[in-house]
């Protein structure tokens, strides 16, 4: 519950920038061209910015996923009810991935995620909602991204995982994150 209080206070401070970072390829590997949309589910991150807790630095990342399609979509992430109050309207909690480019090479970041409450939420056909990405800040990266897990809709409790692909986020460089005010 800590944990939720800290991603609502974090995301409440994030101002919206008037441009978004765009939409990343939807692949698990480094072929397909950066940038490049292939169909399905888009992601974006549309601020970021350092935010302080006490004295720690944390990254935090306003982003959307969206479905251009015609059709509805799925990805993998906490039901809607599985929160109390339940989220509101345009919001969604996503089991997001992240990577930060340290050295030219693309890095997981490791996140840890609950089952509990977990499910497959469906995005209407050119839909999108919204959610925050929060970490605690590093200093060695010059890049980070953004990915969902996301399918056609399909059964979630037996899809295999060849059935589902990750959306990446533009890259967004760290020249373009915000830092917090002194």
């Amino acid at each position: 519950m800590i944990r939720l209080a800290l991603a609502a206070v974090l995301l409440a401070a994030l101002p919206i920038l008037p441009t978004a970072y765009g939409e990343g390829p939807n692949a698990d590997d480094d072929k397909v061209e950066e940038g490049v949309q292939r169909g399905g589910l888009e992601v974006l991150v549309k601020s970021a910015e350092v935010a302080m807790l006490g004295e720690s630095p944390f990254l935090a990342l306003s982003c959307e996923v969206r479905n251009p399609t015609a059709e509805p979509l799925i990805f993998e992430g906490y039901l809607p009810d599985s929160f109390d109050p339940p989220m509101a309207e345009g919001t969604a909690s996503p089991i997001f991935v992240l990577e930060f480019r340290r050295d030219g090479e693309w890095q997981p970041h490791p996140l840890g995620w609950c089952g509990t409450g977990m499910g497959a939420i469906e995005l209407a056909a050119e839909g999108a909602s919204t959610f925050g990405a929060y970490v605690p800040f590093e200093p060695a990266w010059d890049a980070v991204r953004v990915g969902v897990r996301w399918s056609q809709p399909l059964d979630f409790d037996t899809a295999e995982a060849e059935a589902y692909t990750t959306a990446w986020s533009k890259p967004l460089p760290r020249t373009e994150v915000a830092q917090p005010a002194e």
